[in-house]
């Protein structure tokens, strides 16, 4: 995660990005199916940046940063492309996203993943690794107490 906070006072963040890694389920979808969803997904992400931001960094640092100012920041979403279309094993693919993983702040779970093998590993390892996890279901998008519609 990259922050950029006021010279004259640190607890308020004027610019920030935040690495996210998106699973979502693959199987049975076209690879215009599987980009369409990505899309949308970041948009969700993009419109609730500040709130994505707010979650990323909570009880990262020592001293607490000024949330109410963070609707004044600049805050970038960057998603982790971890898209492969070519011909693999599954578990190729999966060891691949693993890996790509390990580069972001949290991981956002994509409607249906409770029923996709890949998603509940990458969701077991993120949960054993005490990564950050965020749930889009539908237009919502939950994580512990935060809702966002």
């Amino acid at each position: 995660m990259e922050i950029t906070t006021k010279k004259d006072d640190k607890t308020k963040i004027e610019y920030a990005k935040v690495k996210v890694f998106l699973s979502q389920p693959m199987s049975g979808l076209s690879d215009d199916e599987v980009l369409l969803t990505r899309k949308n997904m970041l948009k969700l992400l993009q419109e609730n940046s500040a709130t994505i931001l707010q979650f990323a960094i909570e009880d990262k640092y020592d001293y607490n940063f000024d949330f109410e100012y963070l609707e004044n920041s600049k805050v970038d979403i960057e998603i982790i492309d971890n898209t492969q279309f070519d011909e693999k094993l599954d578990l190729q693919y999966l060891g691949y996203d693993i890996d790509k993983m390990a580069e972001a702040d949290i991981v956002v779970f994509a409607p249906g993943w409770e029923n996709s093998r890949g998603c509940k590993v990458e969701f077991h390892i993120a949960s054993e690794y005490k990564y950050r996890c965020m749930f889009i279901n539908g237009c919502i998008l939950t994580s512990g107490n935060i809702t966002i519609l």
